[in-house]
């Protein structure tokens, strides 16, 4: 009874995609799962999750937008793109070879060179939340229901400000 509960509120919290992120956004890729003695970025053992962030004028992070996606692919990071992110978004991304195919195609994505991680601080930032509230309340991350996590996460972050309202 109360994961059938659990399931109708995480699908109360699911996204219409109608508000795309604007502006800077930050955008990466993360692997979601156990671990893993798997090389490199194998969906073999993991799931693969498109992370997107819009960054304020102050440099803190605006909303957030998490799609799960099948591969790396430059075609599925396209789509997961265009669903999360408005045309006139100016958008970041790392040097990864599928984002540099992107980039002769969209105008608007540049590429930026990691340098350990320090160029899209605030991205690495929520990929970590991400994973760490996973962990913390889920305690692991059923392939199945991966949907669910991440419509449930980013409801709640992007209504974090909102809590004025309850």
């Amino acid at each position: 009874t109360a994961w059938l509960f659990k399931r109708k509120v995480q699908l109360a919290m699911k996204s219409d995609k109608d508000d795309k992120l604007n502006g800077h956004v930050q955008v990466d890729e993360t692997l979601v799962g156990g671990y893993s003695t798997a090389k490199g970025r194998s969906t073999e053992t993991k799931d693969a999750v498109l992370v997107a962030v819009e960054i304020l004028p102050d440099g803190r992070s605006g909303n957030l937008a998490l799609q799960p996606i099948e591969s790396f692919s430059a075609t599925e990071l396209k789509y997961a793109i265009k669903d999360n992110i408005s045309d006139q978004a100016k958008i970041q991304t790392d040097a990864f070879h599928s984002y540099k195919k992107l980039a002769k195609e969209m105008d608007n994505i540049t590429i930026a060179y990691s340098e350990k991680g320090s160029v899209m601080e605030e991205l690495h930032k929520q990929i970590m939340q991400f994973k760490n509230w996973l962990r913390g309340t889920h305690h692991k991350c059923s392939r199945q229901y991966l949907f669910a996590y991440t419509d449930e996460y980013e409801y709640r972050f992007n209504k974090r400000n909102m809590r004025k309202w309850l």
